[in-house]
Parts: structure tokens; C-alpha cells; sequence
């Protein structure tokens, strides 16, 4: 789909903002990375990011945190050069950006691009294409709901986990097993202790 949108590679998208991550982008960059999680996520503590679903939060003994990239003085830790260095991998949270998009009444999918202050890219001349925008939104937000789901399932579990870090080692080890090809409740009653849910579910 061509959008009236043309990125400039100013690189502000990601100086300025934190992206917040799922389980399923971190899967993806290790997997086709082999850089380990430890690496490059950073866990913000509540109240660093405003306007945030309640249920992305990580609950830990030590607080609520909000899982996203680490950034550095140039900022993500992945611009390189005013570009992504992973940029095949990216989470679609940035390949979609700067596109506001919903579901409608009818499931349709609606857009719009927002126009940043921070942004240098052409909002009206020159037009990009950002592909099947409805396959990846549709995508996304099914890896959205299965995130949310395991982070659910961890507050339950809440008393075991002491700190973001034995989370970022259960789920380094959990993807170094062939995380997500097991649901999520399975993949922690492995780690942490519990029954077994068994079934596996087909890898995306």
C-alpha cells in the first residue's frame, strides 16, 4: 500500500522515542541475530511512559516495568548511521510508524498518518510503500494479545519472579528451546515449576 509518507532518515523516531516491545519481536531479532536479549532490552520502570495499556506491564517484586529497547546517547541501540541496523527485523511497531491505525465497526482497517514535530520526513509529496499494511497490523495485533497473555500469566506466577533480569533469563532460555512454538503458560510451568499444559501451536 502507498502512503503519502517518505522517511528521510533523520533518524528522531528513534532518538525521541522508546519503542515497547513483545516477547515475539524479541524472539525475532534473536532468533535471526543471535544477539541475546540481555543485549539490547532495557526494562523502564513504571511512570517513564505515559499513556500505556495497564497490561503491558511487567510485575516483579521490584516494581512494574515496561519492556523496550536500550538506548544509548545516539539513541536506540540499534540507529546506526540514522538507520536501523536490524531494520529487516524491526518490530512492527517501528515499520509502521508514523501510521495510527484501528479496526473499524465493519473490520475494516482504518489509518492515518500522524504528523510528528520531531519528524524531518515528507508528509504530502513523495509516497512510500509500506507493503500489506492489514497483514502486518493483523499480525501484530495477534502477537500483541499472545504478549499480553504471557505477561498475565507471569503476574500470576508473580511471587517466583524477583526482577526483570530472571525474566530476560527465562526468556533467553526459553527461545534457545524453540520458544514460541510452545504456548506460553507451558513454556513457564517448564521454567518456573507447575503443571504442564502440553500442546504445541504452529510457529508464525
Amino acid at each position: 500500500m502507498l502512503i503519502k509518507f517518505k522517511c528521510k532518515n533523520c533518524g528522531e523516531c528513534c532518538r525521541y522515542y522508546t519503542a515497547i516491545l513483545t516477547i515475539y519481536d524479541i524472539a525475532k531479532i534473536m532468533h535471526n541475530t543471535g544477539i541475546r536479549p540481555s543485549e539490547f532490552v532495557e526494562f523502564y520502570k513504571e511512570g517513564a511512559t505515559k499513556d500505556v495499556s495497564d497490561d503491558l506491564y511487567l510485575v516483579t517484586e521490584q516494581g512494574r516495568y515496561l519492556i523496550g529497547f536500550k538506548k544509548t546517547e545516539e539513541g536506540c541501540i540499534f540507529l546506526k548511521d540514522n538507520k536501523c541496523s536490524i531494520h529487516n527485523y524491526k518490530p512492527p511497531i517501528c515499520k509502521l510508524y508514523p501510521l495510527d491505525l484501528r479496526w473499524n465497526n465493519d473490520n475494516i482497517l482504518e489509518y492515518n498518518v500522524i504528523k510528528h514535530s520531531i519528524c524531518k520526513g515528507d508528509y504530502g509529496k513523495e509516497e512510500t510503500d509500506f507493503g500489506n499494511i492489514e497483514e502486518l497490523y493483523y499480525n501484530y495485533t495477534i502477537e500483541y494479545e499472545y504478549h499480553k497473555e504471557c505477561l498475565k500469566n507471569w503476574k500470576e506466577y508473580k511471587e517466583k519472579l524477583i526482577n526483570p533480569d530472571e525474566f530476560i533469563r527465562w526468556l533467553e532460555n526459553a527461545i534457545n528451546n524453540g520458544w514460541p512454538y510452545y504456548r506460553t503458560r507451558e513454556v513457564i510451568s517448564q521454567v518456573i515449576g507447575g503443571e504442564e499444559v502440553g500442546s504445541e501451536i504452529e510457529a508464525r
